[in-house]
């Protein structure tokens, strides 16, 4: 299966972004398994099983925080993004850009 090239400039940005996105969470999700791994399988004592309990829920933790970090910088940063969020001291403020704005049409 082929896939179609990019009508525009910002479809083959997002395209190449959603690409890097696939990756960058197949990465963290093998280092994540490979810590539990670690910790699950180490040869630790019996008495350090609350210890590999809690940093087993820190790695559980750090997974979906960093997940929804890389997400939020790919959808709103940089020429991929069509949300844009801004914050100031009158307040916070979000947009949503159309495709004739990405392209760069009146």
């Amino acid at each position: 299966m082929k896939l179609p090239p990019p009508a525009t400039f910002a479809e083959g940005q997002r395209a190449v972004a959603l690409w890097s996105m696939s990756a960058a969470g197949m990465f963290y999700g093998a280092g994540t398994v490979g810590m539990i791994v670690l910790l699950w399988k180490g040869g630790w004592s019996p008495a350090s099983e609350h210890d590999r309990l809690l940093y087993l829920a820190l790695i559980g933790l750090s997974y979906a925080l960093g997940s929804i970090a890389v997400t939020l910088a790919l959808a709103v940063g940089g020429p991929v993004g069509r949300f844009k969020l801004g914050v100031d001291r009158n307040g916070a403020s979000a947009e949503v850009a159309d495709d004739a704005a990405a392209k760069g049409e009146p």
